[in-house]
């Protein structure tokens, strides 16, 4: 970076600063430049690079190092520096957090660029040794800057994207920023950069995976890259932390979008993600949904073992649910979970029945689905179809029936569909549909007394309907024979019922 020529008084201070010690003194002159509300942008500009190439090369020449060896008169000189250098730190720390875009790209480019010099004299310990406090400052203030898009992405695509080492101390430091904010309420454009950080930290860089350039300048020992396993161990932690904040509803879905995709591979113990989704689980509504989907996502990809599976989705079986706006969803999610042909044939008799009870008291529109969704069910599990066929047994008289058989032995309020006898029950449910007000219902619903030709109905079909578009299809069905009508009605026909009053009277 180069200074501004039109400024050749600060470019002299500089000059001179550099030039011998006795004239440190003109480093608060530089500094109060800074301070001045109504410094100009250009002369402003010079003051903050002049500064940064003055601390830069100090520290790179170890005028500011306070080693041991020197004297008392040279260690209160280097502490006077380091006094300065974090006051001018602090400035532009707070000059990116309040100004505008062009002042707040110059704060970003110089205080990595101070990143890096002072990483060049840094006594390297470990991994976690390495001091990045001002690097962990600059990305916990873009973290919570508000409506500057514009500045984090540049700083993502700048640094982090390009850089390994950037990479990964941007995960180090969101790690410890979202440790230190457990059970905090969580911003939603707070929220959004950190999953905007999180995404291009996780995406591969467009070198490929064997080049790892780095951006950090350390001259005592370089630096190295962690393992894959100690990177998605970091990535893990980082996600647990996010959790632990104070999430609302809106941002808890976000999150449970992501996981199957985004979240789950960076995972190395993926019952801590499991944790995760079962106490989202217990929000309800879309949210227990979006729950349901990561956790069977799981269980197939990642082989996770998860009992109560099938338990928390039969619960949601309820009398709202088929006049909730989520039933759509809902279905799509239960024809995958229910898709497999292995389920045990107590477990899939249990939601076909509960799926009849609740038809019988559903409005037409969702009467409709569940009718289809049965039938592909009975095509799947054929096992399950004698449930269509079981009659009540008769002895002697004519309406003398085994009381074994008298009452349905389904458990309609037990929690676990594998022991609600649904397998002993019978669809009588569906028999009763088959007299349902709406013609169209009772005529579909009569397809479960039929011989099963078709192979499966496409759900998607019937997904859509509501009460208005099933109108619709009844007021505009084509009429066949119409309905016989008089021509002729006489003007007399009422008068004989109508008897003639005189009000006169």
């Amino acid at each position: 970076m180069s200074l501004n020529s039109d400024y050749p008084k600060i470019r002299l201070l500089e000059f001179k600063i550099l030039e011998s010690r006795t004239n440190y003194n003109n480093l608060p002159t530089l500094i109060q430049i800074l301070r001045t509300p109504s410094t100009e942008d250009g002369e402003w500009r010079a003051a903050t690079i002049s500064l940064c190439r003055i601390f830069s090369l100090l520290m790179v020449s170890g005028k500011m190092s306070t080693s041991k060896g020197l004297s008392d008169h040279e260690l209160a000189i280097s502490q006077w520096l380091k006094g300065k250098y974090y006051e001018y730190c602090a400035m532009m720390l707070s000059m990116l957090e309040k100004s505008d875009y062009a002042r707040q790209i110059i704060c970003v480019k110089l205080l990595m660029q101070l990143v890096k010099n002072n990483s060049h004299n840094t006594h390297y310990n470990g991994r976690d040794g390495l001091s990045t406090s001002l690097f962990s400052d600059v990305v916990q203030i873009l973290l919570q800057l508000e409506n500057a898009e514009t500045i984090k992405l540049q700083f993502l695509k700048e640094y982090v994207e390009k850089f390994a080492d950037v990479k990964e101390l941007t995960l180090s430091s969101m790690k410890e920023i979202l440790s230190a904010q457990k059970s905090r309420k969580c911003p939603d454009h707070y929220f959004s950069s950190i999953l905007t950080f999180l995404s291009s930290i996780h995406r591969k860089s467009a070198l490929g995976e064997e080049a790892h350039p780095v951006f950090l300048n350390m001259s005592k020992r370089p630096f190295i890259l962690a393992s894959a396993n100690t990177s998605r161990l970091k990535s893990q932690e980082t996600w647990l932390a996010l959790f632990m904040l104070d999430l609302s509803l809106q941002q808890r879905k976000s999150l449970l979008r992501l996981v199957s995709h985004q979240i789950a591979p960076h995972f190395t113990n993926i019952e801590l993600l499991m944790d995760f989704l079962t106490d989202s689980f217990n929000f309800g509504g879309s949210v227990s949904l979006l729950s349901l989907s990561g956790l069977f996502s799981l269980m197939q990809e990642r082989n996770l073992d998860y009992p109560l599976f099938y338990a928390r989705l039969y619960s949601l079986l309820d009398s709202t649910l088929l006049y909730s706006k989520l039933r759509s969803r809902f279905f799509r999610l239960l024809e995958t979970f229910l898709g497999s042909s292995h389920l045990p044939a107590a477990l899939v008799a249990s939601f076909i029945k509960k799926l009849s009870r609740l038809a019988l008291f559903g409005p037409p529109s969702s009467i409709i689905v569940v009718i289809p969704f049965i039938y592909n069910l009975f095509q799947k599990h054929p096992s399950c179809t004698f449930m269509l066929h079981r009659e009540l047994r008769v002895h002697g008289k004519e309406n003398q029936i085994d009381l074994e058989y008298n009452d349905d032995p389904f458990e309609a309020f037990e929690s676990d569909p594998m022991i609600t006898n649904a397998i002993k029950s019978s669809l009588w449910e569906i028999h009763s549909l088959q007299s349902h007000y709406h013609p169209n219902i009772a005529m579909f619903s009569k397809i479960m007394s039929e011989q099963f030709t078709k192979q499966s109905y496409n759900l998607e079909d019937f997904l859509d309907h509501s009460h208005g578009s099933i109108l619709d299809l009844e007021i505009n069905k084509p009429v066949k024979v119409f309905p016989m009508l008089e021509e002729g009605i006489s003007n007399n026909v009422f008068k004989k019922l109508i008897p003639m009053i005189d009000f006169g009277e």
